[in-house]
């Protein structure tokens, strides 16, 4: 068992999000994507595009039409739910695509549980180091 048990918050995800991942849907918008905009990001630093870009709605759109392409069908109830993480993995993909790896840990970090804990835990990690210290240096 851990010593910090991190719960993950699931209720953005859900099975039509991972339909079209595994239809490979995503990779397919993604690739075409990137060469249809390689303009767009010429030049642009993963900072810049970390800060700056945005999934839009038509992007959204032109992804679940891919899906239909590759046999998932749409589901608006699922769509909606889970929209906004969408946004997010698609971000995060097209910034491995463009960049690489860092790019998409950098992007997907910023909803990932777990990660998030553990910075926490940094300012708790030299609470009980200073504490041991203390505790040894009176012995």
């Amino acid at each position: 068992m851990p010593d910090y048990f991190v719960g993950l918050d699931t209720t953005m995800n859900s099975a039509y999000v991972s339909r079209l991942f595994n239809s490979d849907a995503s990779r397919e918008y993604i690739l075409d994507y990137v060469n249809e905009n390689k303009a767009k990001f010429e030049g642009m630093s993963l900072d810049e595009y970390y800060k700056t870009f945005t999934v839009n709605d038509e992007m959204l759109s032109k992804l679940t039409e891919y899906g239909k392409k590759n046999k998932v069908d749409f589901d608006v109830k699922d769509f909606n739910k889970s929209k906004e993480y969408l946004r997010i993995l698609m971000k995060a993909h097209l910034g491995r695509q463009l960049y690489d790896d860092n790019a998409f840990y950098k992007i997907i970090n910023d909803i990932n549980e777990v990660y998030l804990q553990a910075l926490n835990l940094f300012t708790e990690a030299e609470r009980i180091s200073l504490a041991t210290d203390l505790s040894s240096s009176i012995k």
